[in-house]
């Protein structure tokens, strides 16, 4: 892909392989950034649509990055899609999680706000719990009781109303 990249830097399709492949090696950094620079260039040729499909597999490196507690790696991974413009709420989440895992309540209360705001109560709410964690982790005791108290039924309403219930 790097021989391809050299000897075509508009074709946009090698730099996704690079990302795929450095996915595949469980490099988030450099999936992500191989991801960014392959939707430069396809929105360069006027095929910036193709290009914003890849955002996806950058979205999956940090999921694993995340499950394989590489926190670090999740906020520099998720830094690179959040510079590009193209966050989701899967990016949001993990950057929160891996945020409060790292001591920086503030940031994760930043990610964890704009993860609910892109995912709502989707996924049983786990966006809006998020956002609870990490007011909670901030100190912010009123506003993580009322968070946790918005979760909708699901896996972590049991979980949500016992926090939001007993967080004084």
């Amino acid at each position: 892909y790097e021989m391809g990249t050299a000897h075509n830097p508009r074709q946009y399709s090698n730099y996704y392989g690079m990302a795929k492949v450095y996915s595949k090696k469980k490099m988030a950094v450099e999936t992500a950034e191989a991801v960014v620079k392959a939707y430069e260039v396809a929105k360069e040729v006027g095929k910036e649509e193709s290009g914003l499909k890849y955002f996806k597999t950058a979205s999956n490196a940090i999921t694993k990055a995340y499950s394989a507690k590489d926190y670090s790696t999740v906020l520099k991974a998720g830094q690179v899609v959040l510079d590009a413009g193209q966050g989701d709420a899967n990016v949001y989440y993990y950057m929160a999680k891996s945020a409060i895992k790292e001591g920086d309540a503030s940031a994760a209360v930043e990610h964890a706000s704009k993860a609910e705001e892109l995912g709502g109560t989707e996924k049983e709410g786990k966006f809006v719990y998020a956002h609870a964690e990490a007011l909670e982790a901030a100190g912010n005791k009123s506003a993580a009781a009322a968070k946790y108290a918005a979760v909708p039924s699901g896996k972590y309403k049991e979980s949500a109303d016992y926090k939001a219930k007993n967080m004084k």
